[in-house]
């Protein structure tokens, strides 16, 4: 049972995080196409960014991978970039480019083996240290969809979110999603999220960014320990 001293404190700092909920926050967007399309669900409701009083930026861009540093150095990029800024919360989500060989030492490992795994492993948890280290106060990592009408996709999803998964969730100031999604959620090209789903999506978006108000790292983190089950049910219920 906790002590009455450790219910004050606890109680105080929830007190400031709510004073400092009516402050502006900075949310960016981080990966590929479908990061790219969690940045069209919020920037489409600006009368939310208004009510919330966030300032949105985009870092995420199309055909951007954690396998092909060789073309470009996303996570490079992340870190190297001066005039790239900080952002109160980070929506990440990578991967559906991901599903080929990694090229390490000069050398192909082929995809899929437990090379492949470890190497990944490694990718995403320097991209991620970075995030939180240089230009993050929080991460949430969104995890790949079910690609329900692109089977090429959807039978390697799970070896992108496994992946991701285990890493992501051992470090600090990160929380990972997954978004439900079925057939009816994906536009022309049977691979990205359709203007009706983007919509739906971005006030549940609003409500986990809104939420992180309310976290205060480290002492109080106890005090909200359903927050994470919170998220999961808020994009759960988008579909």
């Amino acid at each position: 049972m906790r002590s009455s001293k450790e219910l004050a404190q606890c109680c105080l700092l929830l007190l400031i995080a709510l004073e400092l909920s009516g402050q502006s926050r900075s949310v960016a967007t981080i990966g590929d196409s479908f990061a790219d399309s969690l940045y069209n669900s919020l920037h489409s409701r600006p009368d939310l960014i208004e009510r919330s009083n966030i300032k949105l930026m985009r870092w995420s861009r199309p055909i951007v991978g954690l396998t092909r540093t060789d073309v470009f150095d996303y996570t490079g990029w992340l870190r190297d970039t001066k005039d790239l800024g900080f952002a109160d919360v980070c929506l990440v989500e990578i991967g559906s480019n991901d599903m080929q060989s990694i090229r390490v030492a000069g050398q192909w490992v082929a995809y899929g083996s437990p090379q492949w795994r470890e190497a990944y492993g490694a990718r995403t948890r320097e991209m991620a240290q970075i995030l939180v280290g240089r230009r993050c106060g929080e991460v949430l990592w969104v995890l790949q969809p079910g690609f329900e009408k692109r089977d090429a996709l959807a039978c390697h999803r799970e070896l992108i979110n496994e992946v991701q998964r285990d890493v992501v969730r051992l470090l600090v100031r990160t929380g990972v999603l997954e978004v439900v999604t079925n057939e009816g959620v994906y536009g022309q090209d049977k691979t990205h999220f359709n203007r009706a789903f983007l919509l739906q999506l971005g006030p549940a978006l609003f409500q986990i960014v809104d939420a992180t108000r309310q976290i205060v790292p480290a002492r109080c983190s106890a005090c909200h320990g359903n927050w994470e089950a919170s998220r999961m049910a808020s994009l759960a219920a988008c579909v």
